[in-house]
């Protein structure tokens, strides 16, 4: 009896073993390539990711490229005294730091240099909705229910148009800020 179970245990093992090198084997054929920075930098990528009308011919910097260069203001006041002065609306971006969505959003959208670009035409504003302070309280003013959710603001902090949840692509935030700055 003995024998038989030290052969049905070696018999397990082995079998475990072979699972677990099949498993990692098609894990390998379906992995995603990684990008690099050399990668995201040379033009080619960006021509195969998109359309680079709106990229200055050569960076400024890794992270024009890689980051895009969005210049985020944190108080509501400064950010509709600068968009009064200079003629611009307000994007609010009201997030969470917990919120899954919204660090897409960061990472999908915001990075993005196209979208960088509209702020030629719009103050960018990032406001905490569990900050305790301004975040939350114009979280609440503005109803917020679920994050992200995206304002466009006039010069006056009225709310031109409102995008709830994840924008699912950069052309669509890019339309979807357009067509707000068309409204005011």
């Amino acid at each position: 009896m003995g024998q038989r179970s030290i052969k049905n245990g070696s018999l397990i093992a082995a079998i475990l073993v072979s699972l677990v090198t099949i498993g990692q084997a098609q894990e390998s054929r379906h992995r995603v390539p990684t990008l690099t920075t050399d990668d995201v930098m040379s033009k080619r990528s960006l021509v195969e990711i998109g359309d680079t009308s709106s990229l200055p011919a050569q960076p400024n910097s890794v992270s024009e490229f890689a980051k895009g260069s969005i210049d985020w203001r944190r108080d509501l006041r400064g950010a509709l005294e600068e968009a009064s002065s200079n003629r611009k609306v307000v994007v609010v971006d009201v997030y969470t730091d917990w919120c899954g969505w919204c660090h897409k959003m960061d990472d999908n959208i915001y990075s993005s240099p196209r979208v960088a670009s509209l702020s030629k035409d719009a103050v960018f504003l990032k406001l905490d909705a569990e900050d305790g302070g301004e975040g939350e309280r114009f979280a609440k003013q503005t109803g917020v229910t679920g994050f992200p959710t995206t304002f466009v603001l006039n010069s006056e902090g009225s709310v031109i148009d409102t995008a709830k949840g994840y924008v699912g692509s950069i052309p669509a935030f890019i339309s979807f800020v357009n067509r707000a700055r068309n409204k005011r």
